[in-house]
């Protein structure tokens, strides 16, 4: 036999569940959410700081022996490829970043970036960097980005 339940049935049986204070919430971050959440922003400062002013300034959140790699070229030198990049661009890089992840020593960044060229054309390529820290720097950064777009406009 089915018993219908009114309003105040239904809220009765819902007031006398366990108190939300019941269930343990931290009230800090554990260590290692604080070093996943360090490492998420020191790849966005690195990101902004070479997008705003170059790769030579944003040097110094890598370590010394960095390998940078990328589809096409694989391992890359960025201290001479970004200036060169940077010299087909006719204005300011905006990249927006889309979306963030981390674990462990790892963030990923999911990012888009804009900018006009000199010859005219649009670059707006879409990024997938994986950074992975050694200590509270980057030693490897994974850029994937849409190749066959940069080839087209690039040229």
């Amino acid at each position: 036999m089915k018993k219908n339940l009114s309003l105040a049935g239904v809220a009765a049986i819902l007031l006398s569940a366990a108190p939300l204070n019941a269930v343990a919430i931290p009230s800090s971050p554990s260590p290692c959410d604080q070093e996943k959440n360090m490492h998420r922003d020191v790849a966005l400062a690195f990101l902004k700081q070479m997008t705003d002013e170059g790769f030579h300034a944003a040097r110094h959140y890598l370590t010394d022996d960095y390998v940078w790699w990328t589809p096409g070229l694989g391992h890359v030198d960025m201290e001479q490829m970004y200036p060169r990049f940077q010299s087909l661009l006719a204005g300011p890089i905006a990249l927006t970043i889309k979306g963030t992840t981390a674990e462990g020593d790892r963030v990923a960044v999911e990012a888009e970036s804009r900018v006009n060229l000199k010859n005219g054309k649009l670059y707006n390529n879409h990024y997938h960097f994986l950074f992975v820290f050694r200590g509270d720097k980057i030693g490897q950064v994974m850029e994937y980005n849409d190749t066959a777009h940069a080839a087209a406009v690039l040229r």
